[in-house]
């Protein structure tokens, strides 16, 4: 059974989770606003960035959550900095704390479907032994599949090391699916 502070923390995340996919739309609805013949969206993004990081001497090409939170305030959409830590958990940030803009810009003007597509990619599935390997999440291409497949959502790296390994001994067959005669596993005397 989860603790109670799991649930609590749970639920938070997907607050957090739906506030982020709010705002999102919300600064994508304020851009389309703004933006004109000459000016795409992502123009006025990159250009509200540069503005602000020269005003506040910052590194050009990457923002602080300061200036990321003015960026917004600017575009009319205030953050609180809990909702400003999650955007930055969720783009990244270098070492300094600082957020890559076009990274940024980049991922929160495009489709979801185009963003999946920029994900990392492997060929091949999983081989066993190699532990550092488990841990990946992006798009598997192997041979019997056309398309790539995903780990589940909630996939656990742990999950691959106990399946590489092979199966306890005395397993046997206990059940055929579809098949009532005599005993079980008996051989179907009659096609």
């Amino acid at each position: 059974r989860p603790a109670v502070g799991a649930n609590d923390n749970a639920r938070d995340k997907d607050v957090v989770a739906r506030e982020l996919a709010a705002k999102e739309a919300e600064l994508k609805k304020k851009l389309a606003a703004f933006a004109s013949f000459n000016q795409t969206e992502r123009d006025l993004l990159k250009q509200a960035f540069e503005v602000v990081s020269r005003e506040m001497g910052g590194v050009s090409g990457l923002c602080s959550r300061g200036e990321f939170m003015e960026v917004w305030d600017r575009l009319g959409t205030r953050l609180t900095p809990k909702i400003a830590d999650a955007f930055f958990a969720k783009y990244g940030e270098d070492r300094t704390g600082r957020m890559p803009v076009d990274l940024f810009v980049t991922a929160a003007l495009e489709s979801r479907n185009r963003i999946i597509a920029m994900e990392e990619r492997r060929v091949g599935a999983y081989e066993a032994g190699a532990v550092r390997d488990y841990a990946f999440s992006g798009r598997i291409k192997y041979f019997p599949c056309r398309k790539g497949v995903y780990a589940p959502s909630a996939w656990d790296p742990k999950l691959a090391a106990r399946s590489a390994k092979p199966p306890k001994e005395g397993l046997s067959l206990e059940w055929v699916y579809g098949y009532g005669g005599f005993s079980k596993t008996a051989n179907k005397p009659f096609y």
